[in-house]
């Protein structure tokens, strides 16, 4: 710096007035300082309370539900329509699902499970549900599903076909072309989703209209096409083709101690009887009702000697004079029952378990938890620029 600039800076600091130092200026800027921590603590809390609160409501809902291995449940003597704010499986998983149905064909899976618990599962992709005989496991085009949890499985097949007895093995279709019925029938382990075993499917023309069923010890499994049974032993050798006509009787097609496998119109046929190499007529029971939505019968289970049947609406004993055993909702599009641990007793049911309350209006809280996170982000962020600003403004000033 020059001489002559020092010389007027020093005399300008001579003239300048003297400005004393505001009293207590130290303590006011120790307090401000103090209040700017305290907020941005609390600013920092609520962000976090907040975010808690969100994943809370967002987050999964409740565990995996108890398991009722041995138990064996009282079946309704119907059931009804799922109310609007029903909870959602994966959310809400239950002990085993006693009744599946959709009100509308693609529609979502309504699951009735023990003390009229209802839950709801959206279903996608081919085929019709199959609820498994334990009543553990449903498949569907989107995958498999195990109640006892609400996680699903995707599986490597095209169609969901039955579940074995004994419900160890998954059954499903895997096409290989869109212009013939040419593949494998699949099986896979529920539990564990390995792959246990395949049948070739010959080549065959449209449409993919497929019934299987399997022995209750696994040593056979009969497959339904065209107006053909083909029969496999366990190692998927073919034993014999003959004519049949209509499908299968659903996942227990296989009756009188394995002797017998029914098509859906009770049809019986005795796989060890042999004519020629063909299979030979067991006995037939025609005089039965119709199904009253005219899709196939399908066998739950024996009577003294007598069967239980789904005629794809009710159940129905033809023990004597038919006797209605469950009747099934008003809306409906396809029903399926638990055919294992269960007792037809007729129990009056009461008003439909439609879950927990966050489990049911879950949606709606998920919104508002994504809400409330937005809000205190936004009032986080606005109470850090303010701080900021009143630093700024007291730096200027001083």
């Amino acid at each position: 710096m020059s001489g002559p600039v020092r010389t007027a800076l020093a005399d300008v600091n001579e003239r300048a007035p003297h400005l004393p130092l505001p009293t207590g200026i130290c303590d006011r800027a120790g307090k401000r300082r103090r209040r700017q921590r305290i907020l941005g603590a609390i600013a920092a809390v609520t962000v976090v309370l907040g975010a808690g609160a969100a994943m809370s409501i967002v987050g999964p809902g409740a565990a995996v539900a108890p398991s009722q291995a041995s138990a064996i449940d009282d079946m309704p003597a119907r059931v009804v329509n799922a109310p609007k704010w029903t909870a959602s499986i994966e959310d809400a998983p239950l002990p085993r699902a006693l009744v599946a149905f959709t009100e509308h064909p693609g529609g979502d899976v309504t699951l009735v499970g023990p003390d009229d618990r209802y839950r709801r599962y959206k279903a996608s992709g081919d085929g019709r549900p199959v609820l498994s005989p334990d009543g553990r496991f449903l498949m569907t085009g989107r995958g498999l599903l195990d109640v006892t949890t609400g996680v699903t499985r995707s599986l490597k097949g095209d169609a969901p076909l039955a579940f074995s007895p004994d419900s160890r093995l998954a059954l499903l279709a895997r096409y290989d072309s869109d212009i013939e019925v040419r593949g494998e029938i699949r099986a896979v382990d529920p539990v564990s989703g390995e792959f246990v075993w395949a049948i070739r499917l010959e080549p065959g023309p449209l449409p993919r209209d497929i019934t299987v069923a399997v022995a209750p010890d696994g040593s056979l499994t009969a497959i339904q096409r065209h107006a053909e049974l083909w029969l496999y032993d366990a190692d998927g050798r073919l034993l014999w083709i003959r004519p049949f006509n209509g499908d299968l009787a659903g996942q227990k097609a296989f009756l009188l101690e394995w002797r017998s496998v029914a098509s859906a119109s009770l049809f019986f046929i005795d796989p060890s009887a042999t004519e020629n190499g063909v299979g030979g007529l067991c006995h037939d029971m025609t005089d039965f009702p119709r199904s009253s939505s005219g899709g196939p019968v399908e066998i739950l289970g024996w009577e003294a000697g007598f069967p239980i049947v789904n005629l794809s609406r009710d159940v129905v004993s033809l023990q004597g004079v038919p006797t209605k055993l469950l009747e099934g909702p008003q809306h409906l599009a396809f029903i399926g029952f638990a055919s294992e641990r269960v007792r037809w007793s007729k129990r009056e049911p009461g008003p439909p378990d439609a879950g927990p309350f966050v489990d049911r209006y879950r949606p709606i809280l998920n919104v508002a938890g994504g809400a409330l996170l937005i809000i205190v982000l936004l009032v986080a962020i606005r109470a850090t620029r303010a701080r900021g600003s009143r630093r700024w403004g007291t730096r200027a000033r001083s």
